[in-house]
């Protein structure tokens, strides 16, 4: 019966709420938060003349159709590829944040991503104006004449 008290359930959902608008302003904050790291190598971090060790855990760039939910590393990022264009997250220790993909090269270098859209472009799938410079250039090196042909047949040259 202590369910049903109406003062019990409006007490659950402003906890509730307080909680989703402490994760707003934290994320607010981490937006708005001007870098103060300098990265020096994979090993160390100054900050203000303050040396703290970093996990050497290399960060890994994936994509797919779900985020994944276990072994996930700062800095880890993700392409979501059920997207069109595909739309690329970065998880900050707490949450996917959407990133620019124009202002990573990240998955021009990963030879995986490149492979599947090269193969999207040539099935005619995905256009090759959706990627950033980088990676039209990684998609273009390894896939140049099947690419080239497709844009050709696509233009009626």
């Amino acid at each position: 019966m202590a369910k049903n008290n109406p003062e019990i359930i409006i007490d659950e959902i402003l906890k509730k709420y307080k909680l989703a608008l402490e994760r707003l302003e934290w994320a607010l904050d981490e937006l708005n938060k001007k870098p103060k790291e300098t990265f020096i190598d994979r090993e160390t971090i100054v900050e203000k003349e303050v040396i703290v060790e970093v996990d050497p855990q290399e960060t890994k760039a994936q994509f797919g159709t779900a985020f994944p939910t276990y072994d996930i590393w700062k800095g880890d990022m993700y392409r979501r590829i059920d997207q069109i264009p595909h739309t690329t997250f970065k998880w900050n220790g707490v949450m996917w944040m959407q990133i620019d993909n124009m202002k990573t090269d990240r998955y021009a270098n990963t030879p995986e991503y490149v492979r599947y859209v090269g193969e999207k472009i040539q099935s005619g799938q995905y256009d090759i104006d959706y990627l950033n410079p980088a990676e039209q250039d990684a998609v273009m090196r390894k896939f140049s004449n099947q690419i080239k042909s497709f844009i050709n047949r696509k233009k009626g040259l």
